[in-house]
C-alpha cells in the first residue's frame, strides 16, 4: 500500500528495507519534519515534497532523500 503525503500530492511505495533510515531520520529532524512516530515511507514523502517546494525536478527530489 502506498503512503501518501496531505495533500495527496505524493506517493511512496517500497518492497523491502530502507538501509538508511537513521540518515533519514537524521535529515527529518534537520528539516523539522514530522514527529519520530512517523513512519520512515511518510518521512520520505514529507521530504520528496520539501524538496520539490524548493524548486527541485521529481528526480533531483528523489535522488537527495536516497544520498542521505
Amino acid at each position: 500500500m502506498p503512503t501518501r503525503t496531505r495533500p495527496e500530492r505524493l506517493a511512496v511505495v517500497h518492497n523491502g528495507i530502507i538501509e538508511n533510515f537513521r540518515e533519514l531520520r537524521l535529515e527529518m529532524e534537520a528539516a523539522a519534519a514530522p514527529s519520530r512516530r512517523t513512519p520512515i515511507p511518510r518521512s520520505i514523502a514529507h521530504l520528496v515534497t520539501v524538496n520539490l517546494a524548493a524548486g527541485m525536478s521529481p528526480k533531483e527530489a528523489v535522488q537527495a532523500v536516497s544520498a542521505a
